[in-house]
């Protein structure tokens, strides 16, 4: 296992500084670059009096600043917590506030909201992007620029390399309310430990070449994106922005870049299956492992992708808890298993009765976990901390079995976590938002299955007598207190909600209701339904909207919302498009031509 010298000294020795270390679009950022931008934020660093134990938080959608920063961070022992661009100005204040911040690292355009004018801000610029095609441009974000001459302007000093094993590296704000957030704290032990694991798992090396375009605030992004290329001292690709738009570039750049390691999320793995034109993109003599995390694999998807690129998919079971994995479907054929997450590789387990008692091989128990990646607790939460605990023995709060041969297969969850395409959202967070609406009176929020995303989030809102409420008014107010990717994508109202004697809401009979609700809403396609369609999804106004509105120009019609629209219309209509009909629908002229040729 590397520590923090042998990473710096590694990556600033001369024979590497002209290797690339990340492909951010269309920049590259070589390693020689990197260390030069690590002494210069040391230089901040010590400029702040923030050294080890101190906590820099940093937010911003510039990738590439977000990897420089966080690897000045580390080979300085001070704990970084990287924060979602999307967070709203409320959670991201209270977050600040909760890290008890030393030092911000943060897009300009967040300075004026950073009000604590105590916490020193080091704000990042930006211009706007050049002219792209015209299908790109439809959904292309600001590029950004101006941060380099900043950081010249500082002086360089060499990092500190100070850290012990038990000093935080991370603290990952996962989920939670407002007012009690979940800071998850991973030691620098936690974090050199299970890269090493992840190294000796998939054979990480300076030749490595990684694949990883999640975001850089979710813990698979960052651990197995940079940091993990800073490790092995390879490279991390983030050649496009994710979105369905670029799917073709993404894939085609596995072969172009010689792509040696792609790392995604179930949904990425759906899209590709649906919208993908080619089946050999992973057949450069580069590739070594196509590699899921972040949600289980539905089965069919599984095979059909298999048999169609004749390329293993290697599934890692972990929760930011433990740093990023723990239980590895894959690639060795001894704990390879289809349908199941493997075998656990450096971390035991257990499957556990209520009672506390293991459960007999077969049977069905909560999965608890044991080992150096396991976190050091919840961010100054003593009690969330022991609730979690049984000694040594992290209670992960998800329902497991091991079979006979010692493969583990995820059943079910105890915890009423609901991960959408990957991404974690917390029912408490949006039932949080929803309650600041003065004529809520009570809500509920769960998971419901979907085909794409593997959850979508739906919230049951009762609202106060003789309220005139609906659901676009209380969606487009929930959009003003939580992230987008938060946002309950549909909000079902009742009189009641149904409720044991304690009073708890009654999870399974609550799907039960919205599951019989969605049956009853079902209506004949037509043009005023296409308009109710695109006015859910794009947060608008179903009467201002005209079959002339373009994707680009109705606010709301990026490409996230896009790939909505088409599911909501396939959804509503019974019908499938292909890819090409997706790709090629730029107005809501388009989609009801479409959709006419497709019932006619």
């Amino acid at each position: 296992m590397k520590n923090l010298s042998d990473i710096y000294t590694g990556f600033n020795a001369p024979e590497n500084r002209q290797h690339v270390f990340g492909l951010f679009e269309k920049q590259q950022l070589t390693y020689g670059a990197l260390a030069k931008h690590v002494r210069q934020l040391t230089a901040l660093f010590q400029q702040h009096n923030v050294s080890t134990g101190n906590r820099v938080v940093i937010c911003s959608d510039n990738d590439e600043l977000v990897s420089i920063a966080v690897t000045a961070a580390l080979m300085n022992g001070v704990t970084a917590v990287v924060l979602s661009p999307e967070f709203t100005t409320a959670r991201r204040l209270s977050l600040i506030g909760h890290a008890q911040a030393s030092l911000i690292i943060g897009d300009e355009s967040m300075h004026a909201d950073s009000q604590d004018e105590s916490v020193p801000f080091y704000a990042i610029s930006r211009e706007t992007a050049s002219k792209s095609s015209a299908l790109l441009a439809r959904f292309k974000k600001a590029e950004k620029k101006g941060w380099r001459e900043s950081l010249n302007q500082l002086a360089e000093v060499e990092p500190t390399l100070a850290a012990s094993p038990d000093d935080i590296a991370f603290i990952n704000f996962s989920s939670g309310t407002t007012g009690a957030p979940k800071g998850i704290c991973i030691s620098f032990a936690n974090l050199l430990t299970h890269l090493q694991t992840l190294c000796d798992q998939f054979g990480y090396d300076s030749n490595s070449k990684i694949l990883n375009n999640m975001m850089l605030s979710h813990a698979d992004g960052l651990i197995q994106g940079p940091v993990l290329a800073l490790y092995c001292g390879g490279m991390v690709a983030r050649p496009c922005p994710m979105d369905v738009q670029y799917l073709e570039e993404y894939l085609n750049a596995v072969y172009r870049l010689r792509i040696t390691h792609l790392i995604t999320v179930p949904t990425i793995l759906s899209f590709i299956d649906r919208l993908s034109a080619h089946d050999d993109y992973f057949e450069s003599d580069d590739f070594k492992h196509l590699i899921t995390v972040a949600g289980l694999m539905e089965r069919g998807l599984w095979q059909r992708l298999e048999q169609r690129f004749n390329q293993r998919i290697n599934n890692i079971y972990g929760l930011t808890e433990t740093v990023a994995g723990g239980i590895f479907c894959g690639p060795d054929d001894n704990n390879y298993k289809l349908g199941t997450i493997g075998k656990p590789v450096d971390i035991s387990i257990r499957v556990v009765a209520p009672d506390g008692k293991d459960v007999s091989p077969g049977e069905e128990g909560e999965l608890w976990l044991a080992g150096e990646n396991v976190f050091a607790g919840y961010w100054n939460d003593e009690e969330k901390t022991a609730d979690v605990f049984d000694g040594k023995w992290f209670k992960t709060g998800d329902l497991a079995v091991i079979n006979a041969e010692g493969f583990v297969q995820i059943s079910g969850r105890i915890k009423e976590l609901i991960i959408s395409g990957g991404f974690n959202v917390h029912p408490a967070e949006v039932n949080e938002a929803l309650r600041k609406h003065p004529s809520v009176a009570d809500v509920a929020t769960v998971g419901m299955p979907d085909d794409q995303w593997q959850e979508i989030v739906v919230s049951a809102v009762v609202l106060d007598a003789n309220t005139e409420l609906d659901e676009k008014a209380l969606i487009a107010f929930c959009r003003q207190h939580i992230e987008e990717r938060k946002v309950p994508k549909r909000i079902a109202l009742f009189d009641t909600l149904p409720k044991g004697d304690a009073g708890k809401v009654k999870i399974e009979a609550l799907k039960s209701r919205l599951t019989d609700s969605d049956i009853a809403s079902g209506q004949q396609f037509s043009q005023a339904r296409l308009f109710e369609l695109a006015a859910d999804t794009f947060k608008q106004d179903a009467a201002a909207l005209s079959l002339s509105d373009r994707a680009g120009v109705l606010p709301g019609w990026d490409s996230l919302g896009h790939l909505n629209l088409m599911l909501a219309v396939e959804k509503a209509v019974g019908i499938t498009l292909s890819a090409q009909d997706i790709m090629a629908t730029e107005s809501l002229n388009d989609l009801w031509d479409l959709v006419s040729r497709k019932v006619a």
